[in-house]
C-alpha cells in the first residue's frame, strides 16, 4: 500500500493545474491534510478567471483505486451530501425554486422562496422547511393554509430531479464492501429521514447515520456541525469528503478532521452564472455538467462527450421547437431531409410524434428544376468541390454530367484538369448556357422523384421538410416542383439556421421558411458569428454534428434512386456522436416526466453550449482532428482534415 506522500506524490504527476498537491492547513487542533479529487478543484479565484479566457474543459479524476487507497488509513468516511452524493438534475438550489414557480404560477416564488429561508436563518438559526414556508405564509406569498401544499410540492420536485455522483457513488459503493464505516453530514433543512430517502432512490446503500444541521442545531461553520457529530460517533480517525472548499474543507479541519475535495462546477467562472432562466436550460445545463465534471460518461470518447453536451442539447431544443411550429403551422406530414437530418429525425420519433426520413441533397433536388435555378445549381453543387483535390471529370460525373464532356471538350474544357477557379467558372458558364439540354437528361430522375412525392403528400395540405440549414434550397425547390407537378400540397422550410440570403428573407416574409438559432429576421448576431471572420468554419462544425454513415442521395434516377456507398471510414466517430447525443435526449425526457415538467431548451441555451465547443481548440482537435473534408487526395497526396482547416482559419497555430 502507497504511503500518504507516495499518492499525493503520484496525484501530482497525472493531473493537471496542481491537483492532488497536499495542503496544509493551521488551525487550533494542529496541521490538517487536504487531498483534492479532481483537477479543477485546486484553482483559486484568480487562476479560474484566468482560465475561464482560454477553457478547456478536461477534467481529470483520481482514480477509484486511488481514492480507495488514500482513504484506506481512516476508520470512518464522512460524505457531504448535496453536489458531493448527490447533484439535482437541474443545477443548483435555486433553480429548484425557479421551476415551482413555474408550476405554481406565483409570481417572484423564486426570490421570495430564497428571501424566505435567509429571513428564517437570520432569526431562527438552522431551519427546517417547515420554518420556510411558515415565513412564506407570514409574509402572503403562499396563501393561508398551503405551507403543507407547497411544501410537499417542493419535496416531490426535489426528489424527482435527483441524481446520484457516478465517482462519488462508485466510491461509496467500495468503501462499503470493504466495511468502512459510513457517514453524512449536510448543512440542510430537510430532515434525515428525507435525506436517506433521497439517497435511497438513486441507489444508495445507506449510511451509519445521516448529521443533518437543521436537527443538530448548528451548522458546519466554524466547524461547530463536524464537532458535534465527532462526539456522537466516538474515537476514530475520521476522513470528510465534499465540494465546497469553505464548508467542508476548512471548516472540517477547524474540527480536526482530514478533508477530501472535489469540484463543484457552479463554482467555475465560466459556469457560474451562466444559465438561462427557462427549465429546459436549467436541467440540459446540469445534466451537461454531470457529463463533462462529474465523470458520468459511460465512453472515454471525446466525440461521445459532444454529442452529449452539444448535438444532444441542439437536437432536443430544435425537436421541441419543431414540435411547436408543427401545431401553430398546421404541418401534416413533417420530412427530416438530408444526412444532417437523420439524427433529428431518430430523435423526433423517439419523443415527440410521427415524421419521415427523406433522402434529399442538393445535386438530386435541384435536378428536378434545373431550368430555372441554375444559377443556384452551380453555386451549391460546384463550390463546394472547390479546393478538394479532385478532377474535372470525377465533379461532373458526381453531378450526373459525365454525359455533356464530349460536347464540352470542344469549349476547352479539360476533363483531367484540376477543379480550381478556372475551370469552375468555365463549367458554371456550360451548365447556365446547357440548361435545357441537362434538364432532359435528368426527366427520368425527375418521374421518379414526382412518384416518390405524390404518393407520401396524397392527402395532405400542408407539409414541412427539415434540415440544420443555411438556405433551405431544397425545401424551396421541392415546393416549387410539387406545385408545377399538381400536388395540393403546400411545403414549407423549417431549418436550425440561416445564412444572410436574400433568398432566405424573401421567403420569411412570405411564410414559407422558418429557423430556430439565427436568420435575417432574428438573433443576427450569433448569425454574424456563424458566418462572418474566423468563425466561417462554425457552418462546418455544426454540420459535422449531425453527421452519419448513411449512404448520400446522389440523384432520383434508378429504380430506387442512386446512392453513394456508405461511408464507414468513420463508423465509430458517428457512432460516438450518436450515441452521446441519444442518451442526452434520454436523460432530459426522463427528468422532465419525472418531475412533470413542460418546459423547453431554448434557442439562445443550445447555440451557448455550441459556442462554449468554439473556444475549445484542442478539445475539438480531440474530437475531429483527423476527418477528413476533401474526396480525393490533393495533387501534393496529402488529405485536408479538420485539423488543417482550423489551421487555416486561424483557429490554431
Amino acid at each position: 500500500m502507497r504511503s500518504l506522500s507516495q499518492m499525493a506524490a503520484r496525484y501530482r504527476q497525472i493531473q493537471r493545474h496542481r491537483a492532488g498537491e497536499v495542503c496544509s492547513v493551521r488551525s487550533p487542533s494542529g496541521t490538517r491534510r487536504r487531498l483534492y479529487l479532481s483537477s479543477w478543484a485546486v484553482l483559486s479565484g484568480p487562476e479560474l478567471r484566468r482560465q475561464a479566457k482560454k477553457p478547456d474543459h478536461t477534467v481529470q479524476w483520481m482514480s477509484l483505486e486511488e481514492m480507495l487507497a488514500y482513504c484506506a488509513p481512516y476508520e470512518v468516511i464522512s460524505f457531504d451530501v448535496f453536489d458531493t452524493l448527490l447533484c439535482r438534475g437541474c443545477g443548483e438550489p435555486q433553480h429548484i425554486f425557479a421551476l415551482l414557480e413555474k408550476q405554481n404560477g406565483i409570481p417572484d416564488f423564486a426570490s421570495a422562496r430564497q428571501t424566505a429561508e435567509r429571513d428564517a436563518r437570520r432569526e431562527l438559526g438552522e431551519v427546517t422547511l417547515t420554518d420556510i414556508y411558515r415565513r412564506l405564509e407570514e409574509t402572503g406569498t403562499i396563501p393561508p393554509g398551503q405551507a403543507e401544499a407547497g411544501m410537499a410540492a417542493e419535496w416531490a420536485l426535489e426528489k424527482s430531479l435527483m441524481l446520484a455522483h457516478p465517482r462519488m457513488q462508485a466510491l461509496f459503493r467500495a468503501l462499503r464492501a470493504q466495511g468502512k464505516r459510513i457517514i453524512a453530514i449536510s448543512d440542510m433543512y430537510l430532515s434525515a429521514a428525507r435525506i436517506a430517502e433521497l439517497l435511497s432512490a438513486v441507489g444508495y446503500p445507506l449510511p451509519e447515520t445521516i448529521f443533518v444541521s437543521c436537527e443538530q442545531g448548528v451548522g458546519k461553520a466554524g466547524g461547530a456541525l463536524f464537532r458535534r457529530v465527532r462526539e456522537q460517533i466516538g474515537a476514530g480517525s475520521v476522513l470528510h469528503i465534499g465540494d465546497n472548499a469553505e464548508a467542508d474543507g476548512a471548516c472540517a479541519e477547524l474540527a480536526g478532521w482530514d478533508t477530501a475535495l472535489l469540484m463543484n462546477p457552479a463554482q467555475l467562472a465560466w459556469e457560474s452564472g451562466s444559465v438561462l432562466p427557462y427549465g429546459g436550460d436549467m436541467i440540459a445545463s446540469a445534466l451537461r455538467r454531470q457529463l463533462r465534471y462529474g465523470g458520468g460518461a459511460v465512453s472515454d470518447s471525446p466525440v461521445y462527450e459532444i454529442g452529449y453536451s452539444v448535438t444532444g442539447p441542439l437536437t432536443v431544443g430544435f425537436c421541441q421547437w419543431i414540435r411547436q411550429m408543427q401545431i401553430r403551422q398546421g404541418w401534416e406530414k413533417l420530412f427530416f431531409s438530408a444526412r444532417d437530418g437523420f439524427l433529428m429525425h431518430r430523435i423526433y420519433t423517439a419523443y415527440f410524434g410521427d415524421a419521415e426520413y427523406m433522402p434529399v441533397s442538393r445535386a438530386a433536388v435541384q435536378m428536378l428544376d434545373l431550368e430555372k435555378q441554375a444559377q443556384s445549381y452551380c453555386d451549391n453543387n460546384l463550390l463546394v468541390h472547390l479546393e478538394l483535390g479532385e478532377q474535372v471529370e470525377e465533379v461532373l460525373g458526381g453531378l450526373f454530367l459525365g454525359g455533356m464532356l464530349t460536347a464540352w471538350r470542344e469549349e476547352g474544357l479539360d476533363p483531367a484538369a484540376p477543379f480550381d477557379g478556372k475551370t469552375e467558372a468555365l463549367v458554371r458558364r456550360l451548365i447556365i448556357r446547357d440548361r435545357e439540354k441537362i434538364a432532359a437528361a435528368f426527366t427520368p430522375a425527375r418521374e421518379n422523384a414526382l412518384r416518390w412525392f405524390r404518393q407520401r403528400l396524397h392527402g395532405v395540405s400542408r407539409a414541412v421538410v427539415i434540415d440544420t440549414g443555411w438556405k433551405g434550397s431544397a425545401g424551396a425547390t421541392l415546393r416549387d416542383f410539387i406545385r408545377q407537378n399538381g400536388i395540393p400540397a403546400v411545403v414549407d422550410t423549417a431549418l436550425m439556421g440561416t445564412s444572410r440570403a436574400v433568398s432566405v428573407a424573401v421567403r420569411e416574409e412570405r411564410g414559407e421558411l422558418f429557423s430556430w438559432l439565427y436568420s435575417p429576421a432574428h438573433d443576427r448576431d450569433r448569425l454574424a458569428r456563424q458566418f462572418e471572420g474566423e468563425n466561417a468554419l462554425a457552418c462546418a462544425l455544426m454540420e459535422m454534428l449531425f453527421m452519419t454513415d448513411q449512404p448520400q442521395l446522389l440523384s432520383y434516377a434508378g429504380k430506387d434512386f442512386t446512392y453513394a456507398p456508405a461511408e464507414h471510414r468513420y463508423e465509430q466517430m458517428v457512432n460516438d456522436l450518436h450515441a452521446g447525443a441519444l442518451d442526452f435526449a434520454r436523460d432530459y425526457h426522463q427528468l422532465v416526466r419525472s418531475a412533470g415538467l413542460e418546459t423547453q431548451i431554448p434557442a439562445a441555451a443550445a447555440y451557448r453550449f455550441f459556442e462554449e465547443l468554439l473556444l475549445e481548440k484542442q478539445r475539438l482537435l480531440r474530437a475531429f482532428g483527423d476527418y477528413v473534408f476533401n474526396a480525393a487526395p490533393t495533387p501534393e497526396g496529402t488529405e485536408i482534415t479538420f485539423a488543417d482547416r482550423m489551421k487555416k482559419a486561424g483557429w490554431i497555430r
